[in-house]
């Protein structure tokens, strides 16, 4: 039973995967719009104690924080029909995991599934904890 959930699991992931595959760069301006946001939420821990605002626009970009677990937010990122991911931890209000993946699977606890495409297309995966720690999965045989 276990071997079919795993490769179940495998089928989902790599059904998604596809529908969000992206090799695309962020453009600087989306780049600069990210660095301006994550210096306001810095500066809203600091004066509040929580981040107040969750959502960013900039030239042709689009930021939003949303829950991921009770300690970290998830940073997704839109500009030019690219989509990426990344963890912000909400203590401190800084990236634990950059805004670089492609696709996240939140799992139990605090532990992410991560993943971004290579020159080839070909997904790579990766287990993010809540320090932001990437280990890599290990394909199944």
């Amino acid at each position: 039973m276990k071997r079919f959930q795993k490769a179940l699991l495998g089928v989902v992931v790599s059904g998604a995967l596809l529908f969000s595959a992206q090799a695309a760069e962020l453009p600087s301006a989306a780049k600069d719009t990210l660095q301006s946001a994550m210096t306001k939420v810095q500066q809203e821990i600091k004066d509040y104690g929580q981040v107040k605002t969750l959502g960013f626009t900039g030239e042709n970009c689009e930021i939003i924080l949303s829950n991921l677990n009770a300690k970290q937010y998830l940073v997704n990122l839109t500009a030019d029909s690219t989509h990426k991911y990344g963890i912000l931890d909400k203590a401190t209000g800084k990236l634990v995991v950059p805004v670089e993946y492609d696709y996240y699977i939140a799992l139990d606890g605090t532990e992410t599934l991560v993943s971004q495409y290579d020159a080839d297309h070909h997904p790579n995966y990766w287990f993010a904890d809540e320090t932001g720690k990437l280990t890599p999965m290990k394909p199944a045989n």
